[in-house]
């Protein structure tokens, strides 16, 4: 059963937690801090760099689970970040891109997803896909934005 199936009281609201993936330990420790919000709501994560195809799979899985609206979780250090502001563009919260789309590093079946367009060597840059263009993603549900950390307590702990 993913997270998402979970059904509580608060299941109407679904959260989509944001995050910049990594190897399996850190990817565990962000899903060990949400353990609290998925005790209480439908919670599917979308990781990479505002990742298309990741965060398409997240919204369907939260929709298939009848969620009324989508709260997402940026868990990124600023709102400066030209990350999510693609992230606002693909959920539909701006009408167009802010900034050049963010690389897909190599992995060709999620550019074509990304792109709707066939790869060539004219995307390639360092290694790393960069997609002419992005689609937004299909959502039928409303989309509720949440801020980064920015000034949190938190990042002068860290700091």
């Amino acid at each position: 059963m993913s997270a998402s199936q979970k059904r509580t009281d608060d299941s109407s609201i679904g959260i989509l937690i944001m995050a910049h993936g990594g190897g399996t330990t850190w990817n565990k420790m962000v899903k060990d801090a949400a353990k609290p919000l998925i005790e209480k709501h439908p919670v599917e994560f979308a990781w990479g760099m505002a990742n298309f195809v990741s965060i398409q799979k997240a919204v369907q899985n939260l929709e298939a689970g009848k969620v009324d609206r989508i709260v997402v979780v940026p868990l990124f250090i600023s709102k400066h970040s030209p990350i999510l502001r693609q992230a606002e563009y693909l959920l539909g919260l701006r009408d167009e891109l802010a900034d050049q789309p963010m690389p897909v590093m190599h992995y060709k079946e999620e550019f074509m997803e990304m792109s709707g367009v066939d790869l060539d060597e004219s995307h390639k840059m360092h290694n790393m896909l960069f997609p002419p263009t992005l689609n937004q993603v299909e959502l039928n549900t409303p989309v509720q934005f949440t801020d980064a950390l920015d000034d949190h307590p938190a990042v002068a702990g860290i700091l």
